[in-house]
């Protein structure tokens, strides 16, 4: 999450003082990951309006979101176990990342794992999920995000059912269902 004030372009470039961007993002843990970038120069018109358009996304981004999805998709929260809207979902669909609309999961790969989360044993392709080492809560497990817009999904295990044996526990809250009739 980056937090930001309103700026002009007259703010964005001053002659030749150096300019501090702070933005904060909660990580993986529980702590708050504080960047600080320091400028030397003055923003280039073109890059100040990217800036601005970053800003605007993620007001956006928020306002789309409900709390809680924004909570898991963007500050690597979990929802509690059993809670989520597709935990015991039966219906045939594409579901998808809920922040971006990709594809990421068919539910004929969708299991029941006694997890109180959605479960796939695939991805619908390979380049649909990323997967990160997390190192949080004193363990070391693989943190699954969509590859198209970063948004945390979940973690990956290696105790699914056949044919991969693969586990993504996902968080409802990361995913929007596509139903289809079959």
């Amino acid at each position: 999450m980056i937090r930001s004030y309103s700026m002009d372009d007259s703010q964005l470039m001053p002659p030749m003082s150096p300019m501090v961007f702070m933005g904060w993002r909660l990580g993986a843990g529980s702590e708050w990951d504080l960047r600080v970038h320091r400028l030397l120069s003055p923003i280039p018109r073109p890059q100040a309006a990217r800036l601005r358009t970053l800003f605007t996304m993620t007001d956006d981004l928020k306002a789309k979101l409900t709390d809680e999805q924004w909570h898991v998709t963007q500050q690597c929260g979990t929802e509690p176990p059993f809670s989520g809207e597709y935990w015991n979902e039966k219906r045939p669909g594409m579901y998808r990342c809920v922040v971006c609309g990709v594809d990421l999961f068919d539910s004929k790969s969708k299991f029941e794992s006694g997890s109180g989360w959605p479960s796939f044993f695939e991805a619908v392709d390979d380049g649909r999920i990323t997967e990160k080492t997390d190192t949080s809560h004193g363990m070391v497990r693989t943190e699954i995000t969509c590859a198209n817009c970063d948004a945390h999904l979940g973690h990956l295990f290696p105790d699914g059912p056949a044919p991969t044996g693969l586990r993504f526990c996902v968080n409802s809250a990361s995913l929007s269902l596509e139903p289809r009739d079959e």
